[in-house]
């Protein structure tokens, strides 16, 4: 009679770990926005794929706002991607025609064909925290059950 009673309330604990753990997973994906590009489909239609949806290409964030150098050039001359090619609008070694081919940002110093820095991507860092938080939930549970 005893162990029965343990038993139902080592279940409870474990079903509550797994629902708070479960929540907070949720929460943290469903708080998280995810960008979605607003480049306007003209502009970014010379893009390499890889870039069409990082608006970092021709902004100083990746929620847009005002210009990076890259994309004062491209507006100064045009609206054309290949207009700009072989000019170095971010001044690092590097022509704007060479970046867009590797991937890395025209507008950005530190992103290069040898970096290819983008930043953090927000969809890897959420899944990255679902996974921490799955993880501590279950070793709450491993806890809550040795300590039964």
């Amino acid at each position: 009679m005893v162990s029965i009673r343990m038993r139902k309330k080592a279940d409870k604990r474990m079903t509550m770990h797994t629902l708070v753990t479960s929540l907070i997973a949720l929460i943290v994906l469903t708080a998280s926005p995810i960008p979605q590009s607003r480049a306007i489909p003209e502009y970014s239609r010379e893009l390499p794929e890889a870039l069409k949806n990082f608006c970092q290409v021709c902004h100083v964030r990746a929620s847009g706002g005002p210009m990076n150098s890259y994309g004062d050039d491209f507006t100064s001359n045009g609206r054309s991607v290949g207009a700009i090619g072989e000019l170095d609008s971010d001044d690092d070694g590097f022509s704007n025609e060479d970046e867009l081919a590797a991937g890395s940002l025209p507008g950005d110093p530190n992103s290069t064909p040898t970096s290819k820095k983008r930043g953090i991507n927000p969809i890897l860092l959420m899944g990255g925290a679902s996974l921490l938080l799955i993880a501590a939930g279950l070793a709450l549970r491993r806890i809550s059950t040795q300590a039964s």
